[in-house]
This record gives structure tokens, C-alpha cells and sequence, in this order.
């Protein structure tokens, strides 16, 4: 009877942190599906940029290439947040969401000189 009641433990401990790193991993992706819509986002930038015929060819290549080093950042946190959410963590998650959130603070402000300037064409 006695070892019955501790299986029963054990297999509701086992359930328990089964549940528990099924949470943090579907967190760390979502963190992970974030920083890719903003690679995403910065990608259509560029594509919205190469569209306007009335802006002069040196800033358009400005941005196009602010904007590619962006995707560059991006991918590398994309690439480092998959691979954090993985049962042996070699990433701090805590640093790649910051550096997530300054990308894109940083980013929606050149975003804004981008819809500055063209809403003036």
C-alpha cells in the first residue's frame, strides 16, 4: 500500500515538471516567433522602401542596409532563443529577451524617420 502511494508521488512529480518544461519551452518560442516577425518586419521595409520611385538612391541603400543589418541581429537572437529553449540552456533567455526589446525600440524609431520621410513624397 505504502509503495503505492509513492509511485503515485513519483508519477504526479513526473507529470508536474513534464507540464512545467512544457511551459517554458512554449514561451521561449513564442519569445522565438516575436523576434522572427520583427526580422520579418524589417524585411518588408525594405521591400515597401524599393517600391517609392521619388527618393533619391543614397538613402534608400542607407536604410536598405540599416535594415539588413537588423535582419542579421534578428536572425542571430531567432537562432539563439530556439536554441535556449532547449531542455540544456547554454543561452540566458533574460539577455535575449533585452536585447529583443532594444532591437525593437531601436528599430520602430527608424521605422518612424522611414514613415517620416515618405509621408513628406
Amino acid at each position: 500500500m505504502i509503495w503505492c502511494l509513492k509511485e503515485a508521488d513519483w508519477n504526479r512529480q513526473i507529470a508536474i515538471r513534464e507540464a512545467e518544461a512544457k511551459r517554458e519551452s512554449a514561451k521561449a518560442l513564442a519569445d522565438a516567433e516575436i523576434i522572427r516577425a520583427k526580422g520579418v518586419a524589417e524585411a518588408n521595409e525594405i521591400i515597401e522602401i524599393e517600391h517609392i520611385n521619388k527618393i533619391d538612391k543614397s538613402w534608400k541603400t542607407v536604410q536598405n542596409g540599416i535594415s539588413i543589418v537588423f535582419i542579421a541581429f534578428y536572425s542571430v537572437l531567432f537562432t539563439l532563443s530556439v536554441v535556449g529553449s532547449s531542455s540544456i540552456s547554454v543561452v540566458d533567455m533574460n539577455t535575449i529577451k533585452y536585447s529583443s526589446m532594444s532591437l525593437g525600440i531601436i528599430s520602430l524609431l527608424l521605422s518612424y524617420s522611414v514613415y517620416h520621410r515618405v509621408s513628406k513624397l
